[in-house]
């Protein structure tokens, strides 16, 4: 093109295609090209989309042409108009590996991740060493959580070109989600060593060391992303960490502020909606993950919708069993597996567990007893322990049990993968639609019977891959099936639960006024029940409402918690948690009775003050997520501890409160009345389930559904 000018090059195109000559037309269209996309990195995109535009025009089936008009549009942000013009290139030209690539890198943006790892792979079998590709790759594997995938097509990349500094940087993000946060953090400091404004690097290193625990140095090194211009990634990043460290109103603030600048964020939507939940305001967290939803549906946000919609007052059986089936029709309805399993009804059966809640959790407390008390004639248990972190409670149950998978980083092809492998019979899922659940994976129905638990989010899956949910005739009374799209087994207690050996003994009752407390997260308190706590102290002279929580902390949140219970005035104390729960054990010799939360109930919340010889009193409410402290209590033999409307519980307080006889007599005989009935009773919850699961096994055997020919 140094001889002529652009447009007697456009214009000798067409003469040598009108004088029948294609090929030195092609070979002017080429030169013309050339020059148009060296203008790309001069940021004059719209000059070369605008000579691209003139040639198209000539020679509109000139493949590249078409594939680089393609790349402006990307630049421009409008990838469904590039989609269209890149598959129009490959049409013409279907081995060119970075037409491939760009196709993928539209698809991917548009929110088509599967398709955009297949046209990477494309591009890679094309040129195995297109360190383009494989970067792309890379990161459409980490946006599917195929961290195990992406960490060998990187590890590739790094191999082949390890000057391409940002696919270090994902290397190290797959390798913190598959628990390797060593070898990512030494990835992200070599990168820094040699560049220390590299924005990603700094981001992706202090989500490390929010892994680590260490959150304070994460927080200091985000605050310095963002002052370098990080950007959203930054800024959201920072909120995320404040908010994991309960700094939820400062994280609420920058949420807010991307949004200002980033309407139709939906993943800032959903960091939002999060916050939005632990603080206490359900109803806006609804409305913005129902915003994010509406711009990408995710099955992750929408369960994280499933679990605080437990948070409203207005919720019904009907409305949260609807919402569950919706996230079934988006997310549930895919392939199912095949199995190999025999079909022997008589057999001793494969159970596996599957939780990310193996550790020193609130669940964790109930799992270690679930799975370790099984009559191994009857049952091999297989526990899939899905987190990154383990602690002495996990060693209890790894060593518990037959067999232990760790199968935190898997996707869920590989997850369903090894629990064919281990040729499960019965599964059964312990998290529902709380955090880290995996019900994606259970939708392809690794196993031929599917259970679930109330352990997580309280209520049903809305499954139809899901066949069983494990409840007890309290939580699940007669009648209440019609909010479960699963068959109900009433099992002796939910869950059984397993005390900690270094909790103390039961305190003496304390002297003085009343103090009450709720010791469960402050955002299941709803408005109508701080209204009834007024009603009780305004009976109880001198009494004090004690809250305590980790969320409670005057360091953190402790001025929006103020403002939340300020009607109840000089009456209420706030504390938070800190060194956690076994520092904190001595507030049960302060306590005279325990309050449960409302309108979504609390679990361990309820338990261990029972354990502690402090009574507990509930409101009883229509659906599962309303019913925990009607079945523990009901469990402890304290049945008239649980109120059936609010006037009811205002004078069940009130008059426990002033019961000092009976408060003494419960401080020495809860403990015990609590370990010798069915709450503790693991061997007998066992039992039961493996009756439940027999049964199961033994229905399947008689349809045969999935099993291979």
């Amino acid at each position: 093109m140094s001889d002529i000018t652009i447009d007697q090059a456009l214009t000798m195109t067409g003469e040598r295609l009108l004088a029948g000559d294609p090929a030195a037309a092609e070979g002017l269209a080429a030169g013309v090209v050339g020059f148009a996309v060296s203008l790309i990195p001069q940021g004059r995109v719209a000059d070369c989309e605008a000579i691209l535009e003139r040639l198209r025009a000539i020679l509109p089936t000139n493949a590249a042409t078409l594939l680089y008009l393609g790349a402006c549009r990307q630049a421009r942000g409008d990838h469904a108009a590039a989609e269209a013009l890149i598959r129009r290139s490959l049409v013409l030209a279907p081995d060119r590996a970075d037409g491939w690539t760009n196709l993928g890198v539209s698809l991917l943006a548009l929110g088509d991740t599967d398709q955009a790892v297949d046209c990477f792979r494309r591009a890679i079998r094309r040129d195995g060493a297109n360190p383009h590709a494989l970067n792309n790759l890379g990161a459409a594997l980490l946006k599917r959580c195929d961290w195990e995938g992406a960490c060998a097509v990187l590890a590739r990349l790094v191999d082949l070109a390890p000057d391409v500094v940002e696919g270090r940087v994902n290397l190290a993000l797959a390798l913190l989600r598959t628990g390797e946060s060593g070898r990512a953090a030494a990835l992200c400091e070599a990168v820094l060593a040699a560049d220390a404004a590299n924005v990603d690097a700094l981001v992706c290193l202090a989500n490390v060391r929010k892994t680590q625990g260490r959150t304070a140095e994460a927080t200091e090194m985000l605050r310095r992303a963002v002052a370098m211009g990080g950007g959203t990634q930054a800024a959201n990043t920072l909120a995320t960490v404040l908010q994991s460290d309960g700094r939820l109103g400062e994280a609420l603030d920058i949420y807010r502020s991307i949004l200002a600048d980033e309407p139709d964020n939906a993943g800032v939507l959903s960091n939002l909606g999060n916050a939005l939940a632990n603080l206490g305001m359900a109803a806006e967290a609804v409305e913005a993950y129902r915003a994010s939803l509406r711009l990408a549906p995710d099955a992750r946000v929408h369960g994280n919708l499933l679990f605080v919609l437990h948070y409203l007052a207005d919720a019904t059986a009907a409305s949260l069993l609807a919402e569950a089936c919706r996230w079934d029709d988006a997310h549930g309805r895919v392939p199912r597996c095949m199995y190999l399993n025999r079909g022997d009804p008589g057999r001793r059966l494969r159970i596996g567990y599957l939780s990310p809640d193996f550790r020193r959790h609130a669940a964790g407390f109930f799992l270690l007893p679930m799975v370790t008390a099984h009559d191994p004639s009857v049952v091999e248990v297989f526990c899939y322990h899905d987190h990154p972190q383990s602690d002495d409670l996990t060693d209890l149950a790894r060593r518990g049990v037959e067999h232990w998978r760790s199968v935190s980083g898997l996707d869920d092809g590989r997850l369903v993968g090894q629990i064919q492998a281990d040729g499960i019979d019965v599964l059964v899922e312990c998290a529902g639609h709380s955090a880290g659940g995996r019900l994606s994976a259970l939708a392809r129905k690794p196993a031929p019977v599917q259970v679930t638990t109330l352990l997580g989010h309280g209520g049903t899956t809305g499954m139809a891959a899901v066949d069983c949910i494990l409840a007890d005739r309290l939580l699940i009374p007669e009648g209440a099936e019609d909010g479960f799209c699963e068959d109900v087994a009433r099992l002796p207690v939910f869950a059984p639960f397993r005390p900690d050996p270094a909790w103390p003994q039961p305190f003496p009752l304390a002297d003085g006024p009343p103090l009450l407390a709720c010791l469960g997260n402050p955002a299941r308190v709803g408005d109508a029940l701080i209204d009834l706590w007024g009603r009780i102290l305004d009976r109880l002279p001198g009494a004090r409402l004690l809250l305590k929580h980790g969320n409670l902390a005057e360091t953190q949140d402790g001025g929006h918690w103020r403002s939340r219970f300020s009607r109840l005035g000089g009456r209420v104390i706030l504390e938070g948690l800190a060194g956690g729960w076994d520092a904190n054990m001595d507030v049960y010799g302060r306590i005279t009775v325990a309050l449960d939360t409302f309108p979504a109930h609390g679990a361990s919340s309820t338990l261990i003050p029972l354990w502690m010889g402090v009574p507990v009193v509930t409101l009883a409410g229509g659906h599962s997520g309303q019913r925990f402290g009607v079945s523990i209590l009901g469990a402890a033999g304290l049945a008239d501890l649980v109120a059936s409307n609010p006037e009811e519980y205002v004078d069940k307080v009130v008059d426990l409160a002033q019961n000092r006889l009976r408060l003494a007599a419960l401080r020495t005989s809860l403990r015990d009345r609590l370990a010798s009935g069915p709450a503790c009773d693991a061997r007998g919850f066992a039992r039961a389930a493996e009756s439940t699961y027999v049964s199961l096994w033994r229905r399947w055997c008689e349809t045969g559904d999935g099993m291979a020919d």
